[in-house]
Protein backbone atom coordinates (compact mmCIF):
# COMPACT_ATOMS: atom_id res chain seq x y z
CA UNK A 1 0.00 0.00 0.00
CA UNK A 2 1.06 3.96 -0.68
CA UNK A 3 2.63 3.06 -3.03
CA UNK A 4 3.45 5.98 -5.73
CA UNK A 5 3.53 3.93 -9.11
CA UNK A 6 2.82 0.31 -8.56
CA UNK A 7 4.25 -2.60 -8.68
CA UNK A 8 2.97 -3.43 -11.96
CA UNK A 9 4.25 -0.20 -13.33
CA UNK A 10 7.44 -0.10 -11.71
CA UNK A 11 8.51 -3.55 -12.55
CA UNK A 12 7.80 -2.36 -16.52
CA UNK A 13 9.93 0.67 -16.45
CA UNK A 14 12.73 -1.53 -14.56
CA UNK A 15 13.10 -3.26 -17.49
CA UNK A 16 12.94 -0.44 -19.84
CA UNK A 17 14.93 1.81 -18.14
CA UNK A 18 17.41 -1.22 -16.19
CA UNK A 19 17.95 -3.35 -19.11
CA UNK A 20 16.27 -2.41 -22.75
CA UNK A 21 17.72 1.24 -22.19
CA UNK A 22 21.26 0.33 -21.61
CA UNK A 23 21.13 -2.27 -24.15
CA UNK A 24 20.76 0.23 -26.87
CA UNK A 25 23.37 2.67 -25.42
CA UNK A 26 25.82 -0.38 -25.31
CA UNK A 27 24.56 -1.12 -28.91
CA UNK A 28 25.33 2.79 -30.21
CA UNK A 29 28.90 2.78 -27.92
CA UNK A 30 29.99 -0.44 -30.14
CA UNK A 31 28.57 0.70 -33.34
CA UNK A 32 30.31 3.83 -32.69
CA UNK A 33 33.64 2.59 -31.71
CA UNK A 34 33.92 4.50 -28.52
CA UNK A 35 36.02 2.57 -26.36
CA UNK A 36 35.38 4.76 -23.28
CA UNK A 37 31.63 4.80 -23.79
CA UNK A 38 31.68 1.05 -23.98
CA UNK A 39 33.75 0.73 -20.87
CA UNK A 40 30.80 2.97 -18.93
CA UNK A 41 28.77 0.24 -20.45
CA UNK A 42 30.32 -2.48 -19.37
CA UNK A 43 30.82 -1.49 -15.70
CA UNK A 44 26.92 -1.04 -15.68
CA UNK A 45 26.60 -4.38 -16.38
CA UNK A 46 28.61 -6.11 -14.14
CA UNK A 47 27.09 -3.96 -11.46
CA UNK A 48 23.90 -4.53 -13.22
CA UNK A 49 24.59 -8.44 -12.84
CA UNK A 50 25.58 -8.66 -9.75
CA UNK A 51 22.54 -6.34 -8.26
CA UNK A 52 20.14 -8.99 -10.24
CA UNK A 53 21.79 -12.23 -8.53
CA UNK A 54 21.10 -10.33 -5.57
CA UNK A 55 17.15 -9.84 -6.48
CA UNK A 56 15.51 -13.00 -5.85
CA UNK A 57 16.53 -12.65 -2.27
CA UNK A 58 15.25 -9.03 -1.80
CA UNK A 59 12.31 -9.56 -4.18
CA UNK A 60 11.54 -12.42 -1.42
CA UNK A 61 12.38 -10.18 1.85
CA UNK A 62 12.00 -6.99 1.13
CA UNK A 63 8.79 -6.70 -1.21
CA UNK A 64 6.84 -5.54 1.75
CA UNK A 65 8.89 -2.34 2.38
CA UNK A 66 6.74 0.96 1.37
CA UNK A 67 8.21 1.98 -2.08
CA UNK A 68 10.71 -1.04 -2.51
CA UNK A 69 9.80 -1.01 -6.47
CA UNK A 70 10.27 2.58 -6.74
CA UNK A 71 13.25 2.43 -5.21
CA UNK A 72 14.48 -0.21 -7.34
CA UNK A 73 13.39 1.82 -10.21
CA UNK A 74 15.36 4.53 -9.13
CA UNK A 75 18.42 2.57 -8.54
CA UNK A 76 18.93 0.85 -11.94
CA UNK A 77 18.58 5.02 -13.49
CA UNK A 78 20.61 6.19 -10.18
CA UNK A 79 23.08 3.67 -12.22
CA UNK A 80 23.78 5.08 -15.50
CA UNK A 81 22.52 8.20 -15.23
CA UNK A 82 25.53 10.64 -16.70
CA UNK A 83 24.38 12.87 -13.34
CA UNK A 84 25.29 10.48 -10.69
CA UNK A 85 27.23 7.51 -12.62
CA UNK A 86 26.49 5.12 -9.84
CA UNK A 87 27.08 1.82 -11.07
CA UNK A 88 31.03 3.41 -11.34
CA UNK A 89 31.12 4.18 -7.79
CA UNK A 90 29.86 0.67 -6.92
CA UNK A 91 31.77 -0.86 -9.09
CA UNK A 92 35.29 0.92 -8.04
CA UNK A 93 34.53 0.95 -4.43
CA UNK A 94 32.91 -2.55 -4.22
CA UNK A 95 33.09 -5.32 -6.63
CA UNK A 96 36.13 -4.19 -8.26
CA UNK A 97 38.35 -4.69 -5.15
CA UNK A 98 36.31 -7.74 -4.41
CA UNK A 99 36.43 -9.75 -7.80
CA UNK A 100 40.39 -8.75 -8.06
CA UNK A 101 40.82 -10.27 -4.95
CA UNK A 102 39.16 -13.61 -5.80
CA UNK A 103 39.78 -13.48 -9.59
CA UNK A 104 42.27 -16.72 -9.26
CA UNK A 105 39.52 -18.74 -7.36
CA UNK A 106 36.58 -17.67 -9.38
CA UNK A 107 38.50 -18.44 -12.46
CA UNK A 108 39.83 -22.12 -11.40
CA UNK A 109 35.99 -22.55 -9.90
CA UNK A 110 34.46 -21.35 -13.49
CA UNK A 111 37.07 -23.61 -15.27
CA UNK A 112 36.15 -26.55 -13.22
CA UNK A 113 32.83 -26.28 -13.75
CA UNK A 114 32.62 -25.67 -17.57
CA UNK A 115 35.11 -29.37 -17.54
CA UNK A 116 32.32 -31.04 -15.42
CA UNK A 117 29.29 -29.40 -17.95
CA UNK A 118 31.66 -30.78 -20.75
CA UNK A 119 32.14 -34.25 -18.93
CA UNK A 120 28.18 -34.44 -18.28
CA UNK A 121 26.92 -33.28 -22.03
CA UNK A 122 29.30 -35.62 -23.51
CA UNK A 123 28.43 -38.61 -21.26
CA UNK A 124 24.67 -37.72 -21.84
CA UNK A 125 24.63 -37.55 -25.25
CA UNK A 126 26.84 -40.89 -25.53
CA UNK A 127 23.56 -42.34 -23.89
CA UNK A 128 21.14 -41.04 -25.94
CA UNK A 129 23.03 -41.92 -29.39
CA UNK A 130 23.34 -45.01 -28.15
CA UNK A 131 19.83 -45.69 -26.70
CA UNK A 132 18.65 -44.26 -29.78
CA UNK A 133 20.74 -46.70 -31.96
CA UNK A 134 19.73 -49.72 -29.90
CA UNK A 135 16.02 -49.02 -29.73
CA UNK A 136 16.09 -48.33 -33.71
CA UNK A 137 18.07 -51.56 -34.31
CA UNK A 138 15.64 -53.06 -31.63
CA UNK A 139 12.91 -51.60 -34.71
CA UNK A 140 14.27 -52.96 -37.58
CA UNK A 141 14.95 -56.32 -36.33
CA UNK A 142 11.57 -56.44 -35.29
CA UNK A 143 10.24 -55.10 -38.94
CA UNK A 144 12.59 -58.04 -40.63
CA UNK A 145 11.19 -60.55 -38.44
CA UNK A 146 7.52 -59.77 -38.44
CA UNK A 147 7.93 -59.51 -42.36
CA UNK A 148 9.59 -62.92 -42.10
CA UNK A 149 6.63 -64.67 -40.55
CA UNK A 150 4.11 -62.90 -42.60
CA UNK A 151 5.86 -64.70 -45.46
CA UNK A 152 6.22 -67.75 -43.80
CA UNK A 153 2.38 -67.87 -43.03
CA UNK A 154 1.55 -66.85 -46.63
CA UNK A 155 -0.87 -63.60 -44.90
CA UNK A 156 -2.09 -61.03 -46.71
CA UNK A 157 -2.71 -59.29 -43.57
CA UNK A 158 -1.37 -59.34 -39.92
CA UNK A 159 -3.39 -60.49 -37.18
CA UNK A 160 -4.61 -57.30 -35.00
CA UNK A 161 -2.67 -56.43 -31.90
CA UNK A 162 -3.83 -58.25 -28.79
CA UNK A 163 -5.87 -55.92 -26.78
CA UNK A 164 -4.16 -56.85 -23.60
CA UNK A 165 -0.78 -54.69 -22.99
CA UNK A 166 -0.54 -51.40 -24.98
CA UNK A 167 -2.96 -48.30 -24.29
CA UNK A 168 -4.94 -47.08 -26.81
CA UNK A 169 -7.21 -44.36 -27.74
CA UNK A 170 -9.92 -43.91 -30.62
CA UNK A 171 -12.80 -42.11 -31.97
CA UNK A 172 -15.78 -43.31 -34.71
CA UNK A 173 -15.45 -47.14 -33.95
CA UNK A 174 -11.92 -47.21 -34.76
CA UNK A 175 -9.64 -47.76 -31.85
CA UNK A 176 -5.78 -47.30 -32.10
CA UNK A 177 -3.67 -49.74 -30.02
CA UNK A 178 -0.15 -48.10 -29.06
CA UNK A 179 2.64 -50.99 -29.29
CA UNK A 180 3.57 -52.78 -26.25
CA UNK A 181 7.44 -52.95 -27.86
CA UNK A 182 9.04 -53.37 -31.11
CA UNK A 183 7.60 -56.28 -32.85
CA UNK A 184 3.97 -55.19 -32.12
CA UNK A 185 5.55 -51.86 -33.65
CA UNK A 186 6.63 -53.49 -36.60
CA UNK A 187 3.39 -55.70 -37.16
CA UNK A 188 1.22 -52.30 -37.12
CA UNK A 189 3.44 -51.06 -39.76
CA UNK A 190 3.68 -53.58 -41.83
CA UNK A 191 0.05 -53.74 -41.36
CA UNK A 192 -0.73 -50.35 -42.48
CA UNK A 193 1.72 -50.56 -45.17
CA UNK A 194 -0.09 -53.59 -47.05
CA UNK A 195 -3.63 -51.88 -46.46
CA UNK A 196 -2.38 -49.37 -48.08
CA UNK A 197 -0.51 -51.68 -51.45
CA UNK A 198 -4.09 -52.90 -51.78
Amino acid sequence: GGAMLGEALCRVLTVVLGAVYPAYQCFKAIEADKPQLLRKWCIYWVVFAALDAMDTFTDSTLYWLPLYFEAKLALVVWMWHPRFDGAAWVYQSSLQPLLRQHEEAVDRALEDAGGRAKELAASQGMRLVNYVRRTGLDLMQAVHQTAQQQEQQGQEEPAPPPKAGGSGWGFGGFTFAEPRNAQEAAANALASGSKKRS
